[in-house]
């Protein structure tokens, strides 16, 4: 056994195996042998070596000789994981129980544990899974490969992505994103959707009835309960594109004096979403009543967010 370095300057192992002879039937005669991958013991380089006889025990003593290579073993992603480039303090992926939801292109990174043949970039591709297996390639940078998916190629529409790894001579190794961050499977059983959407839910306030309205503004003689209603909701267009509420709320300005701040009111928040009911996957939508109390003017502002980030 011994080591050699291939091409790409991966480290190869090279195995020595039992010595097989095949005797020629005649002189100048041209024998073929085949080599079938699954006969060899381990992936390496072989030498084959052709020696000559004749009956008087003659020998050439430049016996030609050539290697080749076996690889069966597909490229791999590092401990499974990825990295996305984003702001801690803005993520740019939602992931939740029930699948990963985001309004913007992101892109992740990478390392790959590379094989005898190696791997070009082109041939590690990021395919969202949908009708038209829409892929986007890799780059290599440094010692990483990164995957750029463009938001406006695969927009409202929601599938299985995969990563695909190709090595030269076709091995292929398939890993899947989950709903764990950063974490994939090779299991496509563990495996959670991708949702791309820029439907913006919807959020309303609706006051009582009975006021008078003067000169464009809303008066009341009394106290009030208004109501908000915050929901994601598909539209006609795209019924199924409902990444379900993140958050909705209400901001109220109370103006006794020209100095009284906004105050901001959570209705809905989604903190987690594991307390809902096993058949249902997301919030669609929330109602919330608010009680004035005080004399004054007021502006009310209601806020709904979606799991992919509309606003």
């Amino acid at each position: 056994n011994g080591v050699v370095t291939d091409e790409n300057k991966n480290t190869v192992t090279t195995v020595v195996t039992d010595i097989v002879t095949y005797k020629m039937p005649n002189k100048n005669a041209t024998e073929t042998i085949p080599v079938i991958a699954d006969s060899f013991p381990a992936d390496g380089e072989y030498i084959v070596q052709a020696l000559v006889e004749d009956i008087a025990g003659n020998k050439y003593d430049k016996p030609k000789q050539f290697s080749f290579f076996i690889d069966r073993t597909a490229h791999t992603i590092e401990n499974n994981t990825y990295t996305i480039s984003e702001d801690e303090n803005s993520p740019i992926l939602n992931f939740k129980p029930f699948g990963i939801f985001t309004n913007k292109d992101f892109t992740i990174s990478f390392k790959v544990k590379e094989e005898i043949s190696g791997i070009t970039a082109n041939n590690i591709i990021l395919y969202f899974n949908d009708e038209d297996e829409t892929g986007f390639a890799a780059t290599k940078k440094g010692n990483e490969y990164t995957i750029t998916v463009k938001a406006d190629k695969i927009i409202n529409r929601k599938g299985i992505p995969r990563i695909e790894l190709t090595d030269k001579i076709g091995n292929t190794s398939v890993y899947y994103f989950t709903t764990g961050k950063g974490i994939l499977t090779t299991d496509e059983k563990l495996s959670t959707s991708l949702m791309v959407e820029n439907i913006k839910p919807t959020a309303s306030v609706v006051l009582p009835p009975d006021y008078i309205e003067l000169n464009g503004v809303k008066w009341y003689s009394d106290d009030i309960n208004y109501t908000v209603y915050a929901a994601d909701v598909d539209s006609e267009k795209f019924p199924d594109m409902i990444s379900g509420l993140s958050n909705a709320t209400i901001t109220e300005n109370h103006q006794p004096t020209p100095d009284t701040p906004y105050v901001t009111t959570d209705i809905y928040k989604s903190i987690s979403d594991s307390t809902l009911p096993a058949e249902q996957k997301y919030v669609a939508s929330t109602t919330y009543t608010q009680a004035i109390t005080q004399e004054g003017n007021y502006t009310i502002v209601a806020e709904a967010v979606d799991n992919a980030g509309n606003i």
